[in-house]
């Protein structure tokens, strides 16, 4: 049922038919002005189908029927059995657009995860953690607010050689960072804190020595990487004319200062840079066209004027990361094996989050995972919930922290408005479409969806344990 609802939604129907005999279904031929067969009366057996009149027959067995097709190859490719026919909805032929092919390529990714036979997981659910906070207020709060003389000293020995000649001493800040970071936490802009770094030496340290690339021991316990990890939950931390700026500091990048004809050619060049084998692998895996190229080049488009970045840097800039590349199917055969893992995510967290919306869901076979992959795929730009400010506040986040916790706390805060329809005796069928027409289904105001996101606690163990 999932899959039916999902491809209604793409405007298309499928048909299977299993007796030996005629279809019943009279075609007539493509015309001048017309590209496409299309459906001109039905007979038993598939006038139990109710199909509509002037629907257009798309595929026979997932082959493709063109306009060049001839009357005796249609007559051939059905007569075995079973064989299934594949109808577009009345009306003229749409032009395509990033929404068709994100949902196309959304139901193709889902498909070749679940023949590694992923199924969601089963009940009893996992204990749903507790809410994040939503702000920072107090030393406490931050972790790190709370040490004890100079916390230079609780580095291993590498890291005090070479960070205690530039910390160490009797200034107040070198002891005790969380002071400073809580002054700024409350300014509110990352130029505060910019301009907070060159008042000298040691203020650059403490607030951003290894912000972006914090030393792998301590990860998230880095002072510098928690200040901005914080600032960027407020809303306004980046001011749109510092936009550019920090992308370009969270993901700096040399391929951009080529010139490119066209968006796609900086996709195809930028995946060449970072992982040449895995785009030649992409393309001889997907027949010598990776579908993931036009679709990425189209999302650059789109953020290219909110965000203030030419689309061709941007899309430098956003295929450094590996992450994107794999969810774009750039990687080779390892983006199917990412998929796998974040597919498993999503539903772990889902459950724990939502016990019951999760039910409810899966009991009525709604296509939440194809919903997650449709939203991924195009950088939430097509979900109309979602307002173009919140958009670039949620790709702040990933940029700089280089991880999809985001994107699950952004869906999750959907799914839970739109989650309670089925709760409420309301049809699936209405609440799917809201789904893909308005993210947020009327319930959650478009400023108010990223807040509700970041109250989603996910943590690092949950999509640990996921992947494994």
């Amino acid at each position: 049922r999932s899959l039916r609802m999902w491809r209604d939604l793409r405007g298309l129907r499928d048909c299977c038919f299993g007796d030996n005999g005629g279809l019943g279904v009279e075609l007539d031929e493509p015309s001048a002005g017309e590209g496409s067969w299309r459906v001109r009366n039905t007979h038993p057996p598939a006038s139990a189908l109710k199909l509509k009149n002037g629907s257009a027959l798309v595929a026979i067995n997932d082959g493709r029927i063109m306009r060049q097709s001839y009357k005796n190859e249609i007559a051939e490719r059905t007569g075995p059995r079973p064989v299934v026919l594949t109808f577009r909805h009345p009306g003229p032929l749409p032009s395509p657009t990033i929404r068709d092919a994100a949902m196309a390529l959304a139901e193709t990714i889902v498909a070749r995860v679940r023949e590694g036979k992923i199924t969601p997981l089963a009940s009893p659910f996992p204990k749903p953690p507790a809410e994040a906070p939503s702000r920072s207020s107090g030393l406490e709060e931050l972790g790190w607010g709370r040490c004890d003389g100079d916390w230079v000293d609780a580095l291993p020995p590498a890291l005090q050689e070479a960070y205690g000649t530039r910390l160490r001493g009797d200034s107040a800040v070198a002891r005790n960072p969380s002071v400073l970071h809580e002054i700024l936490l409350w300014c509110g802009s990352v130029a505060d804190v910019a301009r907070a770094a060159r008042v000298c030496q040691l203020w650059r340290v403490v607030t951003m020595e290894g912000a972006v690339h914090p030393p792998v021991w301590t990860h998230r316990r880095w002072p510098p990487r928690r200040l901005w990890s914080r600032l960027l939950r407020q809303p306004g931390a980046v001011p749109s004319a510092c936009r550019p700026g920090f992308w370009r500091w969270c993901c700096p990048t040399t391929v951009a200062t080529c010139p490119h004809p066209t968006t796609a050619a900086a996709v195809a060049d930028s995946c060449a840079v970072e992982d040449a084998r895995g785009l030649g692998e992409s393309l001889a895996y997907d027949g010598g066209s990776a579908a993931g190229i036009p679709l990425a080049s189209a999302v650059c488009d789109r953020l290219s004027q909110p965000s203030g970045m030419p689309a061709g840097e941007l899309a430098a800039l956003l295929l450094k990361l590996e992450d994107l590349r794999s969810m774009w199917l750039l990687a080779g055969p390892s983006s199917v094996a990412w998929w796998r893992t974040m597919l498993f995510q999503f539903h772990r967290v889902f459950s724990a989050f939502r016990p019951m919306v999760y039910k409810a869901w899966h009991a009525e076979a709604a296509a939440v995972d194809k919903h997650f992959v449709f939203w991924l795929l195009t950088l939430f730009t097509e979900a109309n919930g979602l307002s173009e400010l919140g958009l670039l506040r949620m790709l702040d986040m990933f940029l700089f922290e280089r991880s999809p916790k985001v994107f699950f706390r952004v869906t999750m805060a959907a799914f839970a408005s739109a989650g309670e329809g089925p709760l409420k005796g309301k049809e699936m069928d209405e609440v799917v479409e809201k789904l893909v027409e308005g993210m947020s289904a009327g319930t959650i105001a478009e400023e108010e969806l990223v807040d509700r996101g970041l109250r989603v606690k996910v943590t690092r163990s949950m999509l640990a344990h996921a992947g494994s």
